[in-house]
């Protein structure tokens, strides 16, 4: 499979650089942003923030991850940028999540206390306490609405995704389009073949 055909799963973690009263409002543009943009790009994944840390996963086309990772690399509301994992997947663990927000609650610091995971410190995690933290987020409902964001489901979300199509799918599409516009114009053409042999 080309290299540009692999689907990839990138996770990174970096230590945020917002102040207090500013936090809120950058955790909610950073959601707002990949919500609006991941869909149309055929990317999903999860945001979880605490302790004053992002860990991100991110899921879809290795053009289209190794693009917006670069563009994460540049924003300054992070800093300390590790990246954890990337490599190539068969199924997406993240999809119909265009980004579902994870807050660092009560239920996920069970889970880091039972991994010994805590103080939450991600840019330290291993790839074996990534894999585990990657299947207990993929759990979590949305946290999106604790920012004032609507709070998605995956089913909304799924309706997001299909508004998409790969690079393949619309080609096909616009074959079967072509496919059909010719024979309706072969059906018009007979037709009026037809009209002309009954009028003569």
């Amino acid at each position: 499979m080309p290299r540009s055909k692999q689907i990839i799963r990138l996770a990174y973690a970096s230590q945020s650089t917002s102040g207090v009263h500013e936090l809120k409002d950058h955790l909610t543009s950073i959601l707002s942003t990949a919500q609006y943009h991941n869909p149309r790009h055929n990317i999903c994944g999860v945001l979880c923030f605490g302790n004053g840390y992002f860990v991100q996963f991110l899921e879809g086309y290795r053009p289209d991850i190794e693009r917006l990772y670069q563009s994460i690399q540049n924003d300054k509301k992070h800093c300390d940028i590790t990246l954890l994992v990337s490599y190539p997947i068969e199924k997406s663990v993240f999809y119909g999540w265009s980004m579902k927000y994870v807050r660092l609650d009560e239920g996920l610091q069970d889970f880091l206390s039972e991994h010994q995971l805590l103080p939450f410190h991600p840019v330290s995690l291993s790839t074996e306490t990534v894999e585990k933290l990657i299947q207990h987020l993929s759990q979590q409902p949305d946290q999106s609405d604790v920012l004032g964001l609507p709070r998605l489901t995956q089913s909304d979300q799924l309706s997001l995704s299909d508004t998409v199509t790969s690079p393949e799918t619309a080609h096909s599409g616009l074959i079967m389009m072509m496919i059909i516009l010719l024979i309706g114009l072969v059906a018009l053409a007979l037709m009026g073949f037809t009209s002309l042999s009954i009028a003569h």
